[in-house]
C-alpha cells in the first residue's frame, strides 16, 4: 500500500545518520565530544585548558597557535548553543553535503 511502510525495518531505520554523508556525521560527533571535553575542563581546571588553547585569539595565532582559526568553530558557550547548532547541522548538513560533495562541504 505505502511503499516505505512495506520495506523491512532494516531499510526503514538503518540509523540516525543514514541520510547523511560521513562528513556531517563526523562533524556532529566531533562537536559533541569536544563540548563534553570543554565542560569537563571548565569544571576541573583553572584556566580551562580547552578554552585557552582552542578558542580564537589573534595574539595567540601570531604566537604560533595556528590551529585556532579551525578549532574555535568546535567550541560552544552553552548547552543551548550546541543543541541548536547540532539540530541545524542534523537537518541541513546532509543536503549541503550532497550538494557540495564531502571535500567542498568540509572546506566550506
Amino acid at each position: 500500500m505505502f511503499g516505505s511502510w512495506q520495506s523491512s525495518s532494516r531499510e526503514r531505520l538503518p540509523g540516525w545518520f543514514s541520510r547523511f554523508g560521513a562528513v556531517t556525521e563526523v562533524l556532529i560527533w566531533a562537536n559533541i565530544a569536544l563540548f563534553l571535553l570543554q565542560l569537563l575542563t571548565q569544571r576541573m581546571m583553572h584556566p580551562p585548558v580547552v578554552d585557552e588553547y582552542l578558542s580564537l585569539r589573534a595574539a595567540d595565532v601570531m604566537r604560533g597557535f595556528v590551529w585556532q582559526p579551525v578549532t574555535y568553530m568546535f567550541l560552544h558557550a552553552s548547552i543551548l548553543h550546541i543543541l541548536f547548532n547540532m539540530l541545524t547541522l542534523f537537518f541541513f548538513g546532509g543536503m549541503v553535503e550532497r550538494y557540495l560533495g564531502g571535500k567542498r562541504y568540509l572546506a566550506f
